[in-house]
């Protein structure tokens, strides 16, 4: 239980709307929300996850957002392009 407590998802859609976990987040509150979750950030991990449309601007405020929490360790996920193989297959 306290490793999944630990293990934050953030996620960058391709409208450049942040989320944390599922929930909507302003990139401008990320670092408040994420000090809220009550985890040292020394020892909490964050997931971040971005559609690959999101250009890297709205990426690198994202990261600074984390970084001002203080959380160091990051781990960028990155998805397999399933959608976009499935759809040039049908062409």
């Amino acid at each position: 239980k306290e490793i999944t407590e630990q293990r934050l998802v953030v996620t960058i859609n391709r409208d450049q709307e942040s989320f944390l976990g599922d929930t909507p987040v302003n990139v401008h509150d990320l670092a408040q929300k994420l000090h809220q979750q009550g985890t040292d950030p020394a020892h909490q991990i964050i997931y971040l996850r971005a559609d690959e449309r999101v250009p890297f601007g709205a990426f690198a405020s994202v990261m600074d957002a984390v970084k001002q929490a203080g959380i160091t360790n990051i781990s960028i996920v990155t998805q397999p392009l399933e959608a976009k193989a499935s759809t040039e297959a049908g062409n």
